[in-house]
């Protein structure tokens, strides 16, 4: 991203178009890999729904599910009763033809590492654009740092150099906006900073608010992104929305959304939608 610098007449760049760039794109594979695992799943799609059908009906496994939620040992009985489950859910999965079952663990795969990406990006993406956005309007701004002060700052600290309310509401209350911008941030901070914890520990609801799963053994869907970009897009909505600075002015010879188009956008979220309903094997 290329600008003129008000105060000075410099022109400055920004890596923001890139980031942006990268976000698209990333998605677009994730859109690409996740209609190549419906596909699959439509060829197998009566296998797949008597598995889902004998999980969704065991009684016994839901109580088997909550001591896990609950953190309680299982008892002797429980234990069998859960080997003996799982058994029947593999005999029922060898009905369909391990090139499928490849296919899937690798598609998988790949999705979730192109999510991170997403992810991380989105976040990158934040960071740029609150830059950008204080060096093309600080004049027009209340609240004014030295350019070396700003770059310093946190993702927070900036957004509420630039305007609090983004934030927090009049009552200094945390925002929904801020909670989800946190969950990210956690999720970014455990990923890139490889923050161990024990094995039993679950962070998605403790460090993500239930928006992500945990980073070791969950795994990331077209749902979990289509949450970063949207969080991303709110925030730059707020940013201009709450200082009244034209979004039309600063983004003029540029697409910063997360989105190719609001069509592309409009197909991902009917996918999430589809994959939503089959899940629990895809």
């Amino acid at each position: 991203m290329i600008f003129q610098d008000k105060q000075s007449g410099q022109y400055k760049k920004s890596g923001l178009v890139k980031l942006s760039d990268s976000v698209k794109i990333s998605i677009n594979d994730c859109f690409e890999i996740s209609g190549e695992l419906i596909d699959i799943h439509k060829k197998h799609q009566d296998v797949f729904a008597r598995i889902n059908k004998k999980i969704d009906n065991s009684a016994e496994f839901a109580q088997i599910l909550k001591a896990f939620d609950d953190k309680r040992e299982l008892s002797d009985i429980e234990k069998l009763r859960l080997t003996s489950f799982e058994t029947e859910i593999h005999e029922m999965s060898y009905q369909i033809p391990p090139d499928a079952v490849n296919a899937m663990s690798v598609l998988r795969a790949i999705r979730d590492q192109r999510a991170v990406s997403v992810i991380l990006n989105c976040l990158f993406c934040i960071e740029s654009y609150t830059k950008s956005f204080y060096y093309f309007y600080k004049d027009s701004l209340k609240n004014k740092v030295k350019n070396n002060r700003f770059n310093s700052m946190n993702i927070e600290e900036r957004l509420n150099t630039i305007e609090p309310l983004i934030l927090a509401d009049e009552f200094n209350t945390r925002s929904l906006l801020a909670l989800d911008l946190q969950a990210l941030n956690h999720y970014r901070n455990d990923i890139v900073h490889d923050n161990i914890s024990s094995f039993g520990d679950d962070r998605s609801q403790r460090r993500y608010y239930g928006q992500l799963p945990d980073p070791v053994l969950g795994f990331l869907n077209l749902s979990h992104i289509i949450f970063a970009a949207d969080t991303y897009w709110k925030l730059v909505d707020e940013i201009h929305k709450l200082t009244g600075l034209s979004k039309e002015d600063f983004q003029k010879h540029y697409n910063l959304s997360p989105w190719f188009s609001s069509d592309f956008e409009t197909k991902v979220r009917e996918r999430a939608e589809q994959l939503n309903k089959i899940e629990v094997i895809i």
